[in-house]
């Protein structure tokens, strides 16, 4: 009677797993391309927009890693800018930029393949102060709305342009 009773419960129990495992877990969905080009590519903003912040908040590319796989074109040469002006200045960069950024575009057949960001950019927090004394520099900027270029060099994604527009409603 026992054997019996547990026979029935190993067919029920096998008989739910072999349900389960052919529920609509096991539909594919066809990818999109685009879609996954927009992750990739927003990724690709964040890794420079945490390196921007590393970047400028100690005045050092020390611990950044190889900027080259990050930014390129104009974007890296807006950093390597923004860093030979707050070393001469002997500024840093405190607090965080507010970011809100989204893909605006995605074209694959591109070469390379690029997406647009629009990133609506609040800078009132992100203020400079004196690397040395800590003192209060200049205060940060109003909201304004930046524009980024990602593009797929290789297999990853990397931003290479940008401009910033502060009469751009956010």
């Amino acid at each position: 009677m026992l054997r019996k009773r547990l026979a029935g419960y190993a067919v029920v129990l096998c008989s739910a797993v072999l349900l389960t495992s052919c529920s609509s877990s096991s539909v594919r969905v066809a990818p999109d391309p685009a879609a996954d080009a927009s992750e990739q590519a927003m990724a690709a903003y964040w890794a420079f927009r945490d390196a921007e912040l590393k970047i400028y908040s100690t005045g050092s590319l020390d611990g950044v890693g190889d900027i080259k796989t990050i930014a390129r074109g104009e974007a890296l040469k807006h950093i390597q800018r923004n860093l030979a002006y707050f070393r001469g200045a002997g500024l840093v960069m405190k607090g965080r930029p507010v970011l809100s950024p989204k893909v605006q575009s995605v074209d694959l057949n591109s070469a390379p393949p690029t997406a647009r960001i629009r990133d609506c950019q609040d800078s009132t927090n992100y203020v400079s102060i004196d690397k040395f004394t800590g003192e209060f520099k200049f205060p940060g900027n109003p909201p304004s709305v930046g524009h980024y270029i990602a593009e797929r060099v290789d297999s990853h994604w990397i931003i290479s342009d940008l401009a910033s527009y502060s009469n751009e409603k956010c």
